[in-house]
């Protein structure tokens, strides 16, 4: 057999006025087994920069932070440094900055430092464990049977998740050969370059789990100290990770006969395939029934890094694709409840967390759900269903909860295109929603969303907190009888305006109010206008001269539309003369799509069971031309809304797809329409859902998505941002 490793290589090329650009390359060959990197899927929008979770490990100073590195308490190490460890990998695999891998190394030094038998250098008294040796070991009572009274232990699943890290970035050098020459900044490995520090981590790796051959038994598991038990799954699959790097950086054979032993272990006497459901099952232990969200994310990331890596066994996959999306299946079919609900495992019996309540317990265990992420590489509605629990508002108000620096490396690393970055879920009822609109003030640098409850007749208004994370809202107005509104900055008025329409007694009202100090004023009225007319809505936007912003009402045959510019006692008729006597409007919107400063009509039109975009320019004596369009006779739509793009090309168009709750975006090229990107959700994430898109997060250039969902007595308000924004200096 030959081992042929293709790495696949992103160099980010940054610029913060252009996209970022990622190229594959680089290849290293092996002799006798085979492995092949999966990329992880990450966004190529050629429209898309600087990433969103990366601004915020940073902002949080995690790019710089030795964490718990340099605590002289080896509690500290197995769990919470370890994962400090990975999230620094994580940031580097996902953006290739190597100002992570720095930190990491310095990072690495001072673990080492303090390892049982190195700490005496740094003048810390040596740890001798309870077999009576000092070596490479980072030994702690502290999870003893006996607690912190008996003998300092090694635990395997603490030195395997400390040295995960070793190994992974020594793999990570030897595969990607433009690193091996840099040179290491600070720290035990000071001016060293980057390929003898790999050698140097292959060694001690190596030392700490072979320093656990002792438990391991060639059937391919590794058991207690004390007893032939098996460990738990957990423990295997984190010594699995780190044979598996220590493999692909080394080429000793003594690890993958090892890492195949293992593997084939877990797959025949772990893990149980649920025919029905198409996934798998598995226990904590083969002693222990049932297994938690945590446990069960950590036992199933060997099975994720053997596919990512390729490795396999005489010419086939120790684990495939269809393992993948069983395993994705798992979260989707066993974990995953209804929006913000998770069952604590995959029991029938398990514990569920309702994400909505604050309670510190619950909240806590959000973190439990994170490496479920991965995941999403397969089903990329497991990546929005954990994303969002971590946008919600009532949870960034809580000063214990924020993300670590492992939650949001995973949320980097597995971003698709479109993130969940805020949400409010304040309302406990279901809030009947009319529509939104959205807008600023002329000086300021954030939109804010406007949102009006029809039973309730309240209007609202939504921003962001200045550091992007809390979504707050205040009641602007009641009693406002309104069935659909739009909003503008007026320079002429100068204040934000409303244009809102209302019926009363059969007849119908257009009103124009002023927003003075959050307060609305009734300064217009057109009475008695279209009567028996099925009103799509009200859109603002300059259609005719760029300085002066016309009012646009269209009804649902579109046979009439009504303009209003200099007064809304005189709208003009505009006529479109593509649609069919059967065409329906579902919805439209109001954007500049041929880029000449002055705004289009695009139409989200049923006629039959085809779907159209259709795209009108409109001439100085109100003609409309049709300019594109776009037929699918395949899905069905519910809501349109078009992003500004920060490259100045046409904007975006997206739509939410009733049957798959998906959201699709399409772009423009000249006159024709075509997909772009889809961001996938359970349809619970979005049947019902109203949807805007404008720029409310504070110094980041391009539309964010704002989602108003209110079905089945639970309300929110969620944007979505790219997760690659690009940054305004």
């Amino acid at each position: 057999m030959h081992l042929q490793i293709m790495k696949s290589k992103y160099l980010k090329l940054i610029k913060l006025t252009v996209s970022c650009i990622f190229i594959l390359t680089g290849q290293l060959v092996f002799s006798q087994h085979t492995a092949t990197t999966h990329p992880v899927k990450k966004s190529e929008s050629n429209y898309l920069s600087i990433n969103y979770f990366q601004s915020l490990f940073d902002s949080l100073g995690w790019d710089r932070s030795e964490g718990y590195s340099t605590r002289n308490n080896q509690t500290a190490f197995g769990w919470a440094e370890s994962i400090h460890l990975e999230s620094l990998l994580n940031m580097y695999e996902a953006t290739k900055d190597v100002k992570y891998l720095q930190t990491l190394i310095l990072c690495i030094g001072n673990t080492i430092d303090r390892r049982d038998d190195e700490r005496y250098k740094i003048g810390l008294d040596s740890i001798v464990n309870n077999r009576g040796i000092s070596g490479p070991f980072w030994s702690t009572s502290h999870y003893n049977a006996k607690g912190d009274t008996s003998a300092p232990k090694s635990h395997l699943i603490h030195s395997a998740n400390i040295v995960y890290s070793f190994a992974r970035l020594a793999s990570t050098i030897k595969l990607d050969s433009s690193l091996q020459d840099l040179i290491v900044q600070k720290g035990r490995y000071k001016n060293l370059d980057f390929d003898s520090l790999a050698n140097v981590l292959i060694n001690e790796a190596g030392k700490t789990i072979q320093a656990h051959d002792f438990q391991w038994k060639r059937r391919g598991y590794y058991k207690h100290q004390s007893s032939r038990k098996e460990l738990p799954f957990n423990y295997q699959a984190s010594a699995g990770k780190v044979i598996l790097h220590l493999y692909l950086a080394s080429k000793d054979e003594y690890y993958y006969d090892k890492l195949i032993a293992l593997s084939e272990r877990i797959k025949k006497k772990y893990l149980t395939y649920n025919p029905g459901l198409d996934c798998y099952e598995w226990n904590y232990s083969r002693y222990q029934e049932g297994t938690d969200i945590s446990h069960g994310g950590l036992s199933s990331s060997f099975a994720y890094e053997c596919y990512k890596y390729r490795i396999s066994f005489q010419g086939e996959p120790v684990f495939s694709q269809i393992d993948m999306l069983r395993f994705s299946n798992t979260f989707m079919k066993k974990i995953y409840d209804s929006p913000w609900v998770l069952n604590d495992g995959m029991n029938n019996d398990a514990e569920a967390f309702d994400f909505k309540n604050s309670d510190p317990f619950i909240t806590g265990n959000i973190g439990n759900t994170i490496r479920w992420i991965q995941f999403s590489e397969f089903n990329e509605e497991v990546y929005q269903i954990i994303a969002e629990l971590y946008s919600s508002s009532h949870l960034a108000r809580l000063k214990p909860f924020r993300p670590s620096a492992f939650e949001l490396s995973q949320l980097e690393l597995y971003a698709p295109e479109w993130i969940p970055v805020c949400s409010n879920k304040s309302f406990s009822d279901s809030s009947d929603w009319q529509n939104m609109a959205i807008c600023s003030l002329i000086n300021s640098n954030q939109d804010d969303v406007f949102a009006y409850k029809k039973v309730k007749q309240e209007l609202y208004k939504f921003n962001l907190s200045s550091n992007n994370r809390t979504l707050n809202h205040h009641l602007i107005d009641s009693n406002l009888n309104w069935n659909n509104f739009d909003a503008f900055y007026s320079k002429v008025d100068s204040c934000i305006v409303f244009y809102s329409l209302m019926e009363s007694n059969n007849n119908q009202y257009l009103i124009k109010y002023k927003l003075q100090n959050d307060s609305l004023y009734a300064s217009d009225t057109l009475a008695n206008f279209g009567q028996n007319k099925k009103w799509k809505g009200i859109k603002s936007g300059p259609l005719v001269q760029s300085d002066i912003t016309d009012i646009i009402m269209v009804n649902e045959k579109a046979d009439s539309i009504l303009i209003f510019n200099n007064s809304i006692q005189s709208p003009k008729q505009l006529k479109v003369t593509e649609f069919t006597n059967n065409a329906q409007v579902v919805d439209f919107e109001c954007k500049d799509i041929d880029t000449d400063s002055l705004y289009d009509l695009i139409f989200l039109v049923k006629e039959n069971s085809t779907y159209k975009f259709m795209i009108y320019t409109i001439s100085d004596s109100l003609e409309a031309k049709l300019y594109a369009q776009f037929e699918d006779t395949i899905n069905t739509f519910t809501n349109l809304t078009c992003l500004n793009n920060p490259k100045s090309n046409p904007p975006i168009i997206a739509a939410i797809n009733k049957e798959s709750g998906n959201i699709n975006f399409y772009e423009m090229a000249q006159t024709s329409i075509s997909l772009l990107s889809t961001i996938e959700f359970e349809p619970q994430q979005t049947n019902g859902s109203i949807m805007v898109s404008g720029n409310i997060i504070r110094n980041f250039k391009n539309d964010e998505i704002i989602l108003l969902k209110g079905k089945d007595g639970k309300s929110s308000v969620s944007v979505y941002s790219a997760s690659r924004p690009l940054i305004i200096k």
